[in-house]
């Protein structure tokens, strides 16, 4: 009978490789090993009737764990006689307690029956092919990818007149600030807000002690407390992190917290109920029946990460929610409602109400406190003049250094530049992706951010796939809207493994679709294309922002910039094609002028060092 190669494989590891020692003795019984909780070695074992676990003569689990899979090795090729998974088998015999190994190891399969033999999750990846490598998309593949590669692609004549175009609203204003600095924004004279920020102290590195930040944004709610020790070192951080989507006092809301009928009492209260945790176990505020002075106010920074106006620091109205946000919209109009109300305020009241354990020292965005964060840990590096988020959201804020001839009281301006929009390349795709938005109050805001950050870039690339695949994709999960979240076309983007094995099981684990190699190669191109679009204008906004400020040029200093957010910070991929833009924006030389640095939790760490540097100054 012959036997047909299907597929060179890898079985996927839970985390970053780790090698464990094994003694000499033990190798032998060991043709290969991987991880054993997540991924097809996860199904091959849970799937396999005959797995068992071998046990000592005195009937207790002997201190080795079998494993018994239905086909056999052969200098790690698994055959199977007389086709299906009937016959054959390896036996694997592993110390405990040396159970799980985080390595990539091929595997190549060769099978004698149908691909209808093999088990689902198997079929996954032999369908993929595996026959060549670095073989071109089908004729026909190709044909279809080749308008939406011209779409996708921003050419360096786009890029210059958006650039050139960027950095007239930014001048717009801070002429509009100039005039009348309490003036409300007003979208037909700018698309920027470029709002005051009122940060009048940026961190030298040498600032020290303990300090708390809140940070809401994105989905996620934290509380975190640092330790600055000085020379730009952080010492012992503590952290609290909450989906709030998920959490009370509305778990029945389809939204949790962030839904329409949650009261602003409820959603602040929450959040003061979680610093005010944090804070005693941390022995910072005293508990109940603690003997003794009470303990001081905890002043902590607040990083907000939505647009607002404010006149003071610690004192933030709420212009509208972004990110489909809708907490207190049932509320419009009433003490309940947050949408043009002080957020600082009401944050506070909710503190008054528990005690006063607490009081907001400053109101912050998040790119504000990702740009103060940089600024303390990397006093060596040239001075930090933006700070960049590229996440669930995108925004971007930078050192304005003639703040005063514009009217600003602070030194940092948030441009809130996801509002752009001028000379954007958008597609139909990027429109339905807008008009589909079960919030419709966000329909037609934000379109710039929209095509930058990970909110939905996995979104466009799913529209995309269907547009071409729609006869085979018809009837599946496939067009299903969000069926394909970022963080999924994410390892899509970043997949180098030998025949696409990693987007293909993630297709299939979203989807539950086999596709051939040729399709892969398609769909991992378009989801390239995507991501390096949404690459090409965060590029082009940090290249507009240096030349504003005169970082970049004959003559100048150059600049550093602090980005935070999981769409940079986990894609090395995506860093490689931003740094890429930058240098087919204005050349290498000046490229190298513009230091890109990923401050790690900058948005929350930043708003205690804005506590500290206010402080210590």
């Amino acid at each position: 009978m012959k036997t047909n190669r299907l597929s060179s494989f890898v079985l996927h590891p839970c985390g970053p490789p780790r090698v464990t020692c094994i003694p000499s003795k033990h190798r032998s019984a060991m043709p290969f090993v991987t991880s054993w909780t997540r991924g097809v070695g996860a199904a091959l074992l849970s799937h396999s009737p005959s797995t068992s676990f071998s046990r000592g003569e005195d009937g207790r689990p002997s201190p080795w764990h079998r494993w018994r899979f239905p086909f056999s090795n052969r200098r790690g090729a698994a055959h199977c006689q007389g086709g299906g998974w009937q016959g054959g088998g390896i036996d694997l015999s592993i110390p405990a307690g040396h159970a799980t190994y985080n390595l990539y190891m091929p595997v190549t399969i060769y099978h004698t029956g149908g691909p209808g033999d093999l088990p689902p999750y198997l079929q996954a990846v032999a369908s993929s092919g595996g026959l060549s490598q670095g073989v071109p998309l089908e004729p026909s593949a190709e044909i279809k990818i080749k308008p939406i590669r011209s779409l996708l692609s921003v050419g360096k004549p786009q890029m210059i007149m958006m650039i050139s175009e960027f950095m007239e609203e930014m001048n717009k204003g801070l002429a509009l600030h100039a005039a009348d600095p309490s003036a409300h924004w007003d979208e037909k004279k700018c698309c920027f807000k470029m709002l005051e920020t009122h940060i009048d102290h940026i961190p030298t590195g040498s600032e020290k002690g303990v300090y708390y930040a809140v940070d809401v944004g994105g989905t996620n709610f934290r509380v975190v407390r640092i330790e600055l020790l000085g020379d730009g070192k952080i010492g012992k951080t503590s952290r609290i992190k909450r989906d709030l989507k998920q959490l009370p006092p509305a778990p029945e809301k389809p939204k949790g917290l962030l839904d329409a009928s949650v009261k602003q009492s409820e959603f602040f209260g929450y959040l003061a109920d979680q610093v005010i945790q944090v804070g005693k176990h941390e022995g910072d505020i005293a508990g109940e029946g603690l003997e003794g002075e009470a303990s001081p106010v905890l002043g902590f920074g607040f990083t907000f990460s939505f647009p607002t106006q404010q006149d003071q620091k610690n004192h933030a109205i709420l212009s509208h929610w972004t990110k489909e946000w809708d907490t207190g919209r049932d509320y419009t109009g009433t003490d309940e409602c947050i949408e043009g109300r002080d957020v600082g305020q009401m944050f506070d009241d909710a503190f008054a109400k528990k005690g006063g354990h607490a009081k907001v020292h400053g109101v912050i965005n998040d790119t504000v406190g990702t740009l103060l964060s940089c600024s303390y840990e990397n006093p060596h590096l040239p001075p930090v003049y933006m700070g960049l988020i590229l996440g669930t959201g995108s925004n971007g804020c930078y050192y304005e250094p003639k703040y005063k001839q514009y009217s600003y009281n602070g030194k940092l301006i948030n441009i809130e530049f996801g509002n752009f929009n001028r000379s954007l390349p958008e597609t139909d795709i990027d429109k339905q992706v807008d008009a589909d938005l079960s919030n419709k109050a966000d329909v037609g805001r934000q379109r710039f951010e929209k095509m930058v950050s990970g909110k939905y870039l996995g979104e466009i690339s799913r529209r995309f796939v269907c547009s071409i695949m729609a006869d085979k994709l018809k009837g599946t999960k496939a067009e299903l809207i969000d069926s394909l979240k970022s963080e999924h076309a994410s390892k899509i983007v970043q997949d180098e493994s030998q025949n696409l094995e990693i987007t293909c099981l993630t297709l299939f684990e979203q989807w539950g679709v086999t596709f051939s190699l040729n399709e892969l190669r398609a769909i991992q191109e378009i989801c390239r294309l995507v991501f390096d679009r949404s690459a090409s204008l965060a590029a082009m906004s940090i290249v507009a922002v240096a030349l504003k400020a005169d970082r970049i040029g004959r003559n100048a200093e150059g600049m550093t910039v602090a980005i935070d957010g999981s769409l940079y910070t986990q894609n090395p991929w995506y860093q490689h094609r931003l740094k890429q833009h930058i240098v087919d924006i204005v050349g290498r030389e000046d490229a190298q002028k513009v230091h890109l640095q990923i401050a790690d939790d900058g948005s929350g760490k930043g708003a205690a060092v804005m506590v500290a540097a206010d402080q210590q100054a």
